[in-house]
C-alpha cells in the first residue's frame, strides 16, 4: 500500500473521530439548552404566581400574564414541538439519512419511550417534512423562496 493511502487513510479514521466528538458536543449541548429552557420556564411561572399572590393581597385586579408563545428557537422542553424539533434537528445534521435504531441512540435521554420516537417519525412523514429510502429516514428540504417573490403577481 502506498503512503499516501495511508496517509489519506488515517486522516479519514481521523476526521471520523473528530466528527463523532463533535456530534456528541452537540446532542449534550442540546440537553444542556433543554434544561435551561425548563429552568426558566419554571422561575418565569413561579414569578407570575406570586406577582398574582401579592396583587389579590393588596386588593389590586391582576392584570393577565401574557402566555409566553412556543416558537421553534426556544419551545417547552416537554412539549411534543420540542422533540419533534430535536428529530428534525438530528435528521438536518445527517444528510445521509439515519436509521430509527440511530435517531433513537441518540434521542433516548430525551423520549422517554421508543414508541414515541416512531409516531414523531410517521407524523414527519405525513407532513412530508421527511421522507424514506432503504430504511433511513431523510430531512426534505424545501426550496427557498426569492424575497418578493411569494407576493409578485404574473401580468
Amino acid at each position: 500500500m502506498s503512503t499516501f493511502l495511508e496517509t489519506l487513510q488515517s486522516r479519514l479514521a481521523e476526521a471520523e473521530k473528530n466528527l463523532e466528538q463533535a456530534q456528541k458536543r452537540l446532542t449534550l449541548a442540546h440537553a444542556q439548552s433543554a434544561e435551561a429552557v425548563t429552568e426558566v420556564e419554571g422561575w418565569k411561572k413561579a414569578v407570575a404566581a406570586e406577582l398574582r399572590r401579592e396583587q389579590q393581597a393588596s386588593g389590586v385586579a391582576p392584570h393577565p400574564q401574557p402566555e409566553p408563545e412556543a416558537n421553534a428557537t426556544s419551545p417547552d422542553p416537554n412539549s411534543e414541538l420540542n422533540k419533534t424539533q430535536m428529530v428534525r434537528e438530528i435528521l438536518r445534521q445527517n444528510p445521509t439519512g439515519m436509521t430509527p435504531a440511530a435517531i433513537w441512540g441518540r434521542m433516548k435521554n430525551q423520549i422517554a419511550h421508543r414508541p414515541y420516537l416512531y409516531s414523531i417519525l410517521k407524523r414527519l412523514k405525513d407532513k412530508d417534512q421527511v421522507f424514506i429510502r432503504r430504511g433511513k429516514y431523510f430531512y426534505r428540504v424545501s426550496p427557498k423562496t426569492e424575497e418578493g417573490d411569494e407576493h409578485s403577481i404574473v401580468q
